[in-house]
């Protein structure tokens, strides 16, 4: 799939979640949990999921993707976590050079955006590794756009 994004539009749209509440069942505006997220983040770039889906519900359908190791994690791939891959409990979006964008630190009792700003639970990124819970990494089917290279003007 063609994104319509380049990667540094994508990385730009990603920062006007950075730092919004974790949210339990969030799907925005004003919160996300870890699904909502990703599922914001993959609608916005043109890949919108079938209805609201947990963090398993999205490794599921996506589920027949190219598995990676963390090395090979792209911008725009996923990493799901758990305790096995018939529990997966969370979702990231990866960013490359080992970091994931993601809604984190929240629980089911994280219902409030207060409740959120005192656990310091919201969007942000993270190392993929600061979890050790890990099951897969998803490739996603995106092809970005060369990025194009600086022109010089003739002086």
């Amino acid at each position: 799939m063609q994104s319509q994004l380049s990667r540094e539009l994508c990385l730009i749209n990603l920062m006007h979640f950075y730092g919004l509440p974790y949210i339990w069942g969030g799907s925005g505006p004003v919160g996300y949990d870890c699904s909502g997220l990703v599922e914001a983040i993959l609608k916005d770039l043109g890949m919108p999921l079938p209805g609201r889906m947990n963090a398993h519900g999205i490794f599921q359908y996506y589920n027949m993707a190219p598995k990676l190791t963390m090395l090979q994690a792209d911008l725009g791939d996923l990493a799901f976590f758990g305790p096995s891959l018939d529990a997966i409990d969370h979702v990231g979006f990866c960013l490359g050079y080992g970091l994931m964008f993601e809604a984190a630190h929240g629980d089911h009792t994280c219902t409030t955006k207060e409740i959120a700003l005192a656990r310091g639970a919201m969007v942000k990124v993270n190392p993929i590794q600061h979890r050790k819970d890990l099951v897969a990494i998803l490739k996603m089917p995106l092809v970005w756009p060369p990025t194009s290279a600086p022109t010089s003007e003739p002086a």
